[in-house]
């Protein structure tokens, strides 16, 4: 092949992305989805737990 490695790399992609092929698959950016959802669920089962450990005056800790 000649050309530059930016033009080398150029035309593979475009042959892959031709029938469709370029792009990470589901193994590639499961870890990613599974860490972002647990990211977003802990904090919420850790609040919903304090909740029915402490109530919301314990929650809030207001100060008497």
């Amino acid at each position: 092949m000649a050309g530059s490695r930016r033009s080398q790399r150029q035309r593979a992609v475009s042959e892959l992305r031709a029938p469709g092929r370029y792009g990470p698959g589901l193994r590639d950016v499961l870890p990613g989805f599974v860490g972002l959802g647990l990211a977003v669920v802990a904090p919420v089962l850790l609040l919903a737990w304090l909740y029915r450990a402490l109530g919301a005056d314990g929650l809030v800790q207001v100060e008497a």
